[in-house]
């Protein structure tokens, strides 16, 4: 859709448009859509391909270990609540 209408939107400025802003020829507007689109397809390990960032999350480990707990954490009071939820509900139909 970016190269058919050339437009790429920057979304701190709406009017303006990126992808004619940068003067890029074909070749190069296909080159850097393959990977942007690479880049959001890869999802949130993108990050990792950020020097800085990957190099606190290797140096700092406490935070990424300390949310990963909270998410484990939170994943089994879903489990649960799903599992007293079936067991409320069966219970209530016989």
């Amino acid at each position: 859709m970016v190269i058919s209408t050339q437009q790429l939107p920057y979304y701190m400025i709406p009017e303006r448009n990126l992808m004619a802003g940068c003067g890029l020829e074909t070749g190069q507007i296909h080159t850097w859509v393959e990977t942007i689109t690479d880049m959001v397809n890869e999802g949130p390990r993108i990050i990792l391909r950020l020097p800085k960032l990957r190099q606190a999350l290797i140096a700092r480990p406490e935070p990424r270990r300390w949310f990963i707990k909270k998410r484990i954490e939170l994943e089994f009071l879903e489990l649960l609540y799903m599992n007293r939820r079936t067991y409320s509900a069966a219970n209530r139909h016989t």
